[in-house]
């Protein structure tokens, strides 16, 4: 009796994959919460015309520091399992658009800030900062931070397990000294939010005749 046996060694492919924890653009997605602090959000029709849908924030609230962030966990996103410190990278961006009508004034500004884990200061997190009117009125502007995931936070020991990304609408004191709070009204608007992880080595069987790495074909005879 003769018995083959083949063996076909089939290549596993190596290739980028995005993740994406969190992102909102108003029409059919949405995974930030409505405000705290100084700031409320609110969702309407895009100002710069058509039909898509925009969130407006109100800066009029009672704190300097308002901010929008995502839904629950205190707003911090978990990282995939998979992902690979000093390799991997992330990604906040979303659209900002300032109204003529602002109610911001002087020296206000909106803020782009991620922190490690969910723990300011200390090295912990980084920002994108934009006083109101250091960008054209009535126009949308992409608004992004990125980085490579690090393995710990600035203490060196206590493991980075997720990212807190804040989008920040501050009130800040006038030139003057005195903090004149922004007025009731929309201050910005806010559009195409995402945050993203990419995870570099993602497997993926391949099918084709050219990712196959080899056969290896084995004959054994028995006579009885």
């Amino acid at each position: 009796m003769k018995t083959t046996l083949l063996t076909t060694i089939v290549a596993i492919s190596v290739s980028p994959g995005v993740t994406i924890l969190s992102e909102a653009d108003f029409d059919a997605t949405n995974t930030l919460n409505g405000g705290g602090g100084g700031a409320t959000m609110t969702v309407v029709t895009d100002p710069a015309g058509g039909t898509n849908q925009v969130g407006a924030i109100d800066s009029g609230g009672a704190g300097v520091w308002g901010a929008v962030s995502n839904v629950g966990s205190q707003g911090t996103l978990t990282l995939p399992s998979g992902v690979i410190a000093g390799t991997d990278t992330w990604v906040a961006t979303f659209d900002l658009y300032i109204p003529t009508a602002t109610t911001f004034t002087e020296t206000d500004r909106v803020n782009l800030i991620v922190r490690r884990n969910n723990t300011n200061g200390n090295g912990n997190n980084v920002a994108d900062n934009n006083v109101w009117n250091s960008l054209a009125a009535d126009t949308w502007h992409r608004i992004s931070l990125n980085g490579t995931i690090e393995a710990f936070e600035t203490d060196g020991t206590t493991p980075v397990t997720g990212y807190t990304p804040i989008l920040s609408f501050y009130d800040r004191t006038d030139g003057d000294g005195a903090n004149t709070e922004a007025g009731t009204g929309t201050s910005a608007y806010i559009d195409n939010w995402s945050f993203t992880v990419t995870e570099s080595a993602i497997p993926e069987p391949s099918t084709s005749v050219a990712a196959l790495l080899g056969l290896a074909l084995l004959g054994a005879r028995r006579k009885r």
